[in-house]
């Protein structure tokens, strides 16, 4: 069944029950209700003074307001009230009066505001015609379902004239009929009906335009436009335009009879959307475990296999091949289980034998032929989420015994959180073996623990920061840990060459470049398995190790 919802509010010049609008001129402003049960037609606004209150039917030819100030043609209705500010009136309209839309306008000494709403015969409708609809639908016939209801469509406040009617009046008579048993009463057709034809102004249409139908059919749509679409603090400028396309395409039909609604529909494609939108695997990594955690939440429960990494940095890249065909969750499942399935083999360690060294024993000739098994120690694993299948585990194993680097009080090296320019900063100056030195920059408080190391650096030249700020506390980039480094390295022997290309060089700042260019040609940056380097993407801690280990060979 569609959303069962009273409404009784009639406005806006498409003839389509919306929220209050307030319509402001000057000191008037008016709101306009319709009530289907009562056949009142309430105003609510502001004003001072005289006011006069008229009302007419638009006629086929169209209407204009100042014809109704003439004697020869007369409103509907026609009244002037007083207001002191905040005002409310109310009409009944005449028995007999004929369905359509009907202009409201109320003019004082210097304005005049218009608006326009649908009138119908409430109690004509569920007299005449609801009965006969139920009846069809009854008999499971949809051609007479379609035939009433367009016959009928005036005495139902259907706008006949409008575009999107004209345009999609079988998708929406389908919806209507497919998920409805019946209909209580005519305000419930017709609230069911706007619900309908709310969803065909955005089945199909262009991301413009379903913005816009959202907004304006929010009511019928069940939905607070703002904070489930405009303001979602989730969804960027790309990830809105590929929900929209979702939309667009959407099988409503199939959607609404299964008992699903725009809300839910509009919901579950979110994740969908700003998934398939990542630019890099921190945007995966993001969106599946913060933004929509509980949407992703399945897909790790139903991996086992994937506790066996101390990391999922690889399984993020390698996701990243597969974004552009991310349709449902399940297309996400599938690739991360693949990713997880071929991180594991390629992690896996090599056999014993054929001269290959791992943490079991190899096997050492005697001078008498004999063959005598000498043990090899195997790795000592440093951190408790840094175990020796982890392919930063290396790296960050030396440095730590080197004092380099550090853990926290639990055990872990957290090799997935990202790290503060701050921490960056003490880890090279401490490598390079600089002196501490005081610190000049604003932001930089000479009590704070890393003090000392950004005086070293600004001191070396390594780290200059910018508008007499370093920004201490800010994760630190990837073109800018780069950067660091190649300053740190060019005072000494490193033969640098014409680096690699990455797929996103353009978005290097000019800068870096030389940088990314110089450490990419001796291998101490590689980017990602997708070509990219993601200059402006934070780096995480294991990322820094690496890159700090392979460099620390060429401080030596």
């Amino acid at each position: 069944m569609l959303r069962k919802l009273f409404v009784t509010l009639l406005i806006t010049a498409s003839m389509v029950l919306t929220s209050f609008v307030t319509f402001a001129s000057g000191d008037l402003s008016f709101d306009v209700r319709f009530n289907p049960d009562t056949g009142e037609v309430i105003l609510t606004g502001s004003g001072e003074g005289y006011i006069t209150v008229r009302m007419a039917r638009v006629t086929s030819d169209g209407v204009n307001p100042a014809d109704h100030f003439s004697v020869s043609n007369p409103p509907l209705v026609f009244d002037k009230i007083y207001a002191d500010g905040d005002f409310t009136y109310s009409c009944i309209f005449p028995d007999g009066s004929r369905g359509g839309q009907y202009i409201v306008y109320l003019k004082d000494n210097d304005t005049l505001k218009t608006d326009s709403f649908r009138f119908y015969d409430v109690a004509a409708a569920e007299r005449d015609i609801i009965p006969s609809i139920n009846s069809a639908i009854d008999e499971k016939d949809f051609t007479k379902f379609s035939s009433i209801i367009t016959s009928s469509a005036e005495n139902l406040g259907i706008d006949t004239g409008d575009d999107i009617y004209k345009g999609k009046k079988q998708f929406i008579l389908k919806l209507l009929y497919g998920c409805n048993d019946s209909f209580n009463d005519a305000p419930d057709f017709y609230n069911e009906y706007y619900e309908a034809y709310s969803v065909a102004c955005v089945s199909g249409a262009n991301k413009s335009d379903i913005e816009e139908a959202m907004n304006k059919y929010s009511l019928y749509l069940g939905i607070n436009y703002d904070t489930a679409y405009e303001n979602e603090s989730r969804l960027d400028v790309s990830s809105k335009t590929i929900l929209c396309s979702f939309l667009s395409d959407y099988d409503y039909l199939t959607a609404f009879t299964s008992g699903k609604s725009f809300s839910g529909i509009l919901e579950s494609l979110k994740p969908i959307a700003t998934i398939r939108s990542a630019d890099k695997w921190q945007d995966l990594n993001a969106t599946m475990t913060v933004d929509y955690a509980s949407d992703f939440k399945f897909i790790y429960e139903q991996n086992s296999e994937h506790k066996s990494l101390s990391s999922l940095t690889q399984v993020y890249s390698k996701m990243m091949n597969d974004v552009s065909k991310f349709n449902t969750l399940k297309d996400v499942q599938l690739s991360f289980n693949s990713a997880v399935s071929a991180v594991i083999k390629e992690n896996k360690k090599p056999s014993p034998g054929g001269g290959a060294i791992s943490g079991g024993s190899v096997t050492m000739p005697k001078d008498d032929g004999a063959i005598v098994t000498n043990p090899v120690p195997a790795p000592v694993q440093l951190f408790n989420d840094v175990s020796s299948g982890y392919w930063g585990f290396e790296a960050v194993n030396e440095l730590a015994k080197s004092k380099i680097i550090n853990g926290y009080e639990d055990g872990s090296f957290k090799p997935e959180n990202f790290i503060t320019r701050a921490e960056f900063i003490k880890i090279i100056v401490s490598l390079a073996g600089l002196e501490l030195s005081d610190s000049d920059f604003d932001d930089v408080d000479n009590s704070a623990w890393y003090s000392q190391y950004v005086g070293a650096a600004a001191k070396a030249g390594i780290a200059r920061g910018a508008d007499g700020k370093f920004n201490p506390e800010n994760n630190i980039t990837r073109q800018d840990a780069a950067t660091i480094i190649y300053r740190v390295l060019s005072g000494k022997a490193v033969e640098f060459s014409e680096g690699k290309s990455f797929t996103d060089d353009d978005m290097i700042s000019e800068y870096a470049k030389e940088a990314i260019s110089a450490l990419s040609s001796v291998e101490i940056i590689n980017g990602y398995t997708t070509g990219e380097f993601s200059p402006l993407g934070n780096i995480t801690r294991a990322e820094a190790a690496q890159m700090l280990y392979k460099a620390k060979t060429h401080l030596s």
